[in-house]
């Protein structure tokens, strides 16, 4: 776009990227190479895109200024509109505007009257070759063909033509296609339309809308106006998400779009149009967004936008009195019409969802701490009503569908049937619904010796210029691949030929390109075609009183389930697909280009660790022709890794002590295509040691590309090492060669971490040393899963009767030993640990085991614990037993904590008879005993001496509360009892 703020600059004195900042802007000029370079540009969106952008922004403005000061792109003050871009007496850059750039040059893909390769024009007359597209760059005179202003009436008119606003951006006619699509008249150019009886002309000459039109203005949208470009058949979010909005196929259908769009009341407006404004516009509608696939991802994703739980599981009211009271609550009013929605949460936790059996990202042990509702959107199970929807389209790039556009994705053979179309993804630790929008196109693979796009870096395999392929297709009369319904290997040949033998005097530049098909799979939210409660996944069966009388666990966790697994529909049914070696290449290598995938880099695993790799077809297949086949990925295979893994301690934590990369450096070959992708990136994060603060502080992030590919070999890691120069020494670390692998040494105050993002670990030997296995526990029966097949087994042997849904818990706390069982409650002593054990609570299923004292002395909550009493007195230790969905049992033991007396008695068991020797010690003065033997006998003795040892014949075995009294003369002077135990025949 510009001739600054692209791309980043290597800054080898400091080991960085350093991101080349905006300063003035200055449109970078094409000269006689726009359609050697460019495919695509503002002029050929407003032709393209435009056909649903509402106008203003990019699409209406310049940015003007060289002030680098001002915020680029959202500062109203920066900005100039196209038709006065080009006039030096109203733009001081105009000569700059006035080049050819990306703003006022396009390539034309629709043709002289903007319909492509439609056969016949409106009016049903045949089309000439002249009037097709010649994918020629032309200059876009904004002065006649106007602008694509914000058109209001898009969303607010009534019956506003979507297809007639269309037909005339597609020509260029700008400022007339707002007119045209608001019924208001006809374009007679651009800028002038001829007004019909919509318009009326008031007495001072002012043109004004009739009556009649002007009640067709509404302030809030209707649905059909949104679905015109979102939601109706071959529309956005039919192709990328697989939506249509029709009364069978959504449960909200008769609350219409603005019913979630329409911002909560009191939401903040945006009305500087700064970039820094974190606030919708005042004509911005509210959205959920909040994904890295979505187009209009940014910081205003769910500003005052109602989700599903703002409706069916609201949160508390908080007002602002409550607020002014606590300013720790976050205010909540509420305030916005949830038109009668019943609340779920009692539905929810009837189906078992509540229930803790789930654990939380980042935890593999086997311990839950989350519920279905905490990890699965709504979305995951609520948007599956797609009967009857086609599209989630396969997205063919080698070729224009009929309208022009540069690749095919609204026709039969590229449309899915969406009843089986939906997937799972994770997004920020939570599974989301999506349709998995798979798109092909081709590629160079030869990208290290030649730029096929002509963007000036080598390296990434280059993706073809849409528009080059298109003209090659004119040329040559074919068409995109797909078109027929069939793709074989001999198509495929022919093509490669088409572009080899083409190509070069498209972008002008002579070489060799390889060309291959890649594929990119992206997961796009599905957020409608929302299902009544009843037809939802996982539903329960209900008596007529809504009471449940079976789970619905087995329409997810059972083998032949479609929720979480299951073959995918990559392929339609209405296309097949052969081919054979050296026809496809893998879209990418992630985790470090350690693992081949045709899925899009961001779709990571619930941890958000790893990027979850899959791989669409056979890399190969043979020479043989038509041998290879596309494969229906299991819907699994999104969702978790095939072999569960986690980052090692160099990546999650700093380390002083020298390691060396656990392989030798081997490049990154690409399976199905050449060689590689070049410019692989070795990044080290460095601490520092303050001495003075005793602390370790950030020193910086040191980042190194090679600039060819990588050899393997203790001769080529010497070159490797030496060509990385100062990176090696100069920065808290030493890179070198130990016998054919990198050896990386802090220095000395040092540490160093891989850094997990951007360092490219295998080509580099560091794919082991950056992740481990890392197996999954799971919570019902602790079964250990080393990766998906072994995780979707565990998954499918879930009933509600493991899960515990089927128990209520029980508390029972096992038996206590009694110090003192002569003496009436149950004794234990003080400072002294009393073990408790809890019987356990379920026979399946998960529970806790919470553990309470009267005196609030604190007991551990495991299900063996103990307690320790620092004072005496009766006591009450409490049980409570939580099962999973939230059941309790409690249980409770009464206790007299006491400090025991001095042991003084023992026993000595004559073993095979009923008889023993008692022995007292430690005796206070006296010249009497009294022996009470705990079998109603009792005897006196006279003596003074320290220790006395008495025998003693029982009738019967058993356990015995032995007395002894001490007296001297007639007063007591003391006593002690022990419980002793007679074996008898032992």
């Amino acid at each position: 776009m510009y001739n600054d703020g692209a791309g980043t600059t290597y800054d080898a004195a400091n080991a960085k990227n350093t991101d080349n900042a905006f300063t003035s802007f200055t449109p970078f000029d094409f000269g006689a190479n726009f359609t050697k370079k460019a495919d695509n540009s503002v002029a050929g969106e407003m032709r393209d895109c435009g056909e649903c952008h509402v106008g203003g922004g990019f699409m209406q403005y310049y940015t003007a200024s060289a002030d680098a000061a001002k915020p680029f792109q959202y500062n109203p003050a920066n900005r100039i509109d196209y038709r006065d871009a080009a006039d030096p007496l109203k733009n001081p850059n105009a000569a700059a505007f006035n080049t050819v750039n990306n703003f006022n040059t396009y390539i034309d893909i629709f043709g002289l009257d903007g319909l492509g390769f439609e056969p016949t024009d409106h009016d049903g007359v045949a089309r000439g070759p002249e009037k097709l597209p010649t994918y020629a760059a032309k200059f876009n005179d904004y002065s006649s063909t106007g602008v694509l202003e914000m058109d209001c009436l898009i969303c607010h008119m009534d019956g506003y033509s979507w297809e007639a606003r269309r037909n005339e951006v597609r020509k260029g006619n700008f400022d007339s296609s707002r007119a045209a699509g608001a019924g208001l008249g006809v374009s007679v150019d651009a800028r002038n339309v001829a007004y019909n009886s919509n318009v009326t002309t008031l007495p001072d000459g002012t043109l004004a809308l009739t009556a009649t039109a002007g009640a067709k203005i509404a302030g809030t949208p209707k649905s059909a106006n949104c679905a015109s470009c979102h939601q109706q058949m071959h529309q956005v979010d039919w192709k990328k998400r697989g939506e249509l909005w029709t009364e069978a196929n959504d449960v909200h259908y008769g609350f219409g779009c603005m019913a979630c769009h329409e911002r909560k009341p009191n939401t903040a407006v945006g009305t500087t149009g700064l970039q820094s404004e974190v606030a919708l516009g005042q004509c911005d509608p509210a959205k959920g967004g909040t994904s890295p696939f979505d187009a209009l991802w940014n910081k205003v994703d769910n500003a005052g936008f109602k989700s599903c739980a703002d409706c069916h599981l609201p949160s508390p009211t908080v007002t602002q009195a409550m607020v002014d009271a606590n300013p720790s609550l976050k205010l909540n009013l509420n305030d916005w019409n949830t038109y009668g929605a019943p609340n779920a949460s009692t539905a929810h936790k009837s189906a078992g969802l509540n229930a803790i059996l789930l654990q939380a990202p980042g935890v593999r042990n086997g311990v839950p701490t989350k519920s279905h509702i905490d990890i699965l959107d709504c979305t995951a199970c609520h948007t599956r009503n797609k009967d009857g929807i086609t599209g989630g389209a396969f997205v063919d790039g080698t070729g224009t569908d009929l309208e022009g556009r540069v690749a095919m994705h609204d026709t039969d053979s590229v449309s899915k049937d969406m009843e089986n179309g939906l997937a799972l993804h994770w997004l920020g630790g939570k599974l989301y619904s999506a349709n998995l929008l798979t798109s092909f196109f081709w590629r160079d693979v030869n990208d290290l010796n030649y730029d096929a796009n002509q963007d000036g870096r080598a390296g990434g395999m280059d993706a073809l210029l849409q528009t080059h392929v298109a003209k090659l297709n004119l040329d040559a009369g074919v068409k995109a691949l797909a078109e027929d319904g069939a793709i074989t290997s001999e198509e495929i040949s022919a093509r490669q030929a088409l572009i080899v033998a083409g190509l070069p005097a498209l972008n002008g530049a002579a070489g060799t390109i390889v060309p291959r098909i890649s594929m990119l799979t992206v997961p796009f939210k599905s957020t409608h075609n929302v299902s009544p409660a009843d037809a939802a996944w996982g539903k329960p069966a209900r008596d007529a009183n809504g009471n449940v009388t079976a789970y619905g666990c087995a329409e997810c966790h059972s083998a032949g389930s479609t929720f979480y697994q299951g073959a995918y529909p990559i392929l339609t049914d209405n296309l097949s697909w052969t081919f054979k070696d050296g026809q496809l290449a893998r879209f990418t290598k992630v985790n470090g280009k350690a693992d081949e995938s045709e899925g899009h880099p961001n779709i990571r695993d619930k941890h958000n660790q790893r990027t979850v790799a899959f791989t669409l077809f056979n890399a190969a297949p043979g020479a043989t022709e038509n041998v290879g086949t596309l494969i229906n990925i299991d819907r699994s295979q999104v969702i978790y890794e095939s072999t569960f893994k986690a980052p090692t301690a160099l990546l999650t934590g700093f380390t002083e002590t020298a390691f060396t990369a656990a392989g030798a450096p081997t490049g990154c070959t690409n399976s199905g295509g050449n060689t590689s992708t070049k410019g692989h990136i070795l990044k080290i994060d460095v601490e520092k040691y303050d001495a003075v603060n005793s602390k370790w502080v950030t020193d910086a992030s040191r980042t190194w590309t090679t600039n060819t590919e990588i050899a393997a070999g203790a001769t080529a890691v010497d070159a490797l090492v030496s060509s990385m120069g100062g990176f090696a020494t100069n920065f808290g670390f030493t890179i070198t060669n130990d016998a054919g692998k990198l050896k990386f040494t802090p220095a000395a105050g040092y540490r160093i971490r891989l850094n997990a993002e951007a360092t490219d670990f295998a080509p580099f030997g560091l794919n082991a040393n950056a992740y481990a296995s890392a197996p999954q526990t799971g919570v019902i029966d602790q079964t250990v899963a080393t990766g998906a097949v072994s995780w979707v087994s565990y998954l499918n042997g879930i009933t509600p009767a493991k899960a515990g849904l089927l128990e209520k818990p029980a508390a029972a706390i096992g038996a206590i030993a009694d110090i003192d069982p002569a003496t009436p409650g149950l004794q234990v002593a003080i400072n002294t640990d009393v073990n408790l054990v809890a019987a356990d609570g379920q026979t399946s299923g998960f529970v806790t085991y919470d553990w309470s004292a009267s005196d609030a002395t604190a007991i551990a909550d495991t299900q063996t614990s103990k307690v320790n009493f620092a004072s005496e007195g009766a006591k009450t230790v409490t049980l409570k037993v939580t099962d999973e969905d939230g059941n309790v049992a409690f249980a409770t033991v009464n206790l007299v904590v006491v400090t025991p007396p001095v042991e003084m008695i023992s026993w000595a068991d004559a073993a095979g008879a009923l008889s023993g020797v008692l022995t007292v010690t430690g005796m206070p003065a006296h010249d009497k005993l009294k022996f009470v033997w705990g079998d109603g006998k009792y005897e006196y003795v006279t003596t003074s001496t320290a220790n006395v040892s008495r025998a003693h014949l029982y009738a019967t075995a058993g356990v015995k509360g032995v007395q002894v009294y001490f007296y001297q003369g007639s007063v007591l002077v003391g006593s002690t009892k022990k419980s002793i135990e007679v074996l008898g025949n032992n």
